[in-house]
């Protein structure tokens, strides 16, 4: 599948931090954050997608990425004040009912602070909503691979179900812009 313009750039930014995390031997992690029940237009019942009685249906996908940004705001903020530092990238897709969900691929310096983003965003998004994995971050040079399958589903639905809700797809995290890496010869 052809990844569009912006989903290129995104792995390459993948690319280029697990580089500069293998040089520094930092450790990566993965992150899955999604979003409680009552944001959830449809459910999975028996293998089939059924109304969902607990949505509230004035929690829109853009209202549920406000969410999601919010919850991983407190983490960041939790994270600086203890003097941990993060850096990577985020990918949010719809569910099947168009919920916004995330993918976060971060490096960070060692275990300790790789197991403080796992209890931060377990507290701040709760046990139910965040899924935690070291599956191909832990090996060098496999993280940004791992990460690239999630960048690879970028159609041309999901790029219009984020235009529409105003949502960007794709984001860097703990590091300066993309243009900033640029000019500073990083590529």
């Amino acid at each position: 599948m052809k990844m569009h313009n912006a989903a290129t750039r995104a792995l390459q930014i993948a690319q280029a931090c697990e580089v500069y995390a293998n040089a520094k031997g930092h450790q990566g992690v993965f992150l899955t954050l999604t979003l409680p029940s009552r944001y959830h237009a449809k459910r999975l019942e028996a293998g089939v997608m059924v109304g969902n009685p607990d949505h509230q249906h004035h929690l829109t996908p853009r209202k549920g990425h406000e969410e999601l940004k919010r919850c991983w705001n407190a983490v960041r903020e939790s994270m600086r004040r203890m003097g941990r530092e993060a850096y990577g990238l985020r990918v949010v897709e719809p569910h099947a009912d168009g919920t916004p969900h995330w993918h976060v691929m971060l490096w960070v310096e060692n275990d300790v602070q790789r197991h403080a983003i796992k209890r931060l965003a377990a507290h701040n998004f709760g046990a139910g909503c965040i899924s935690v994995s070291t599956t191909g971050a832990k090996r060098p040079f496999r993280a940004a691979s791992y990460f690239g399958k999630y960048l690879s589903k970028a159609d041309e639905r999901q790029a219009k179900w984020a235009m529409c809700w105003g949502i960007k797809r794709f984001a860097a995290v703990g590091m300066v812009a993309v243009g900033e890496l640029q000019k500073g010869g990083v590529e």
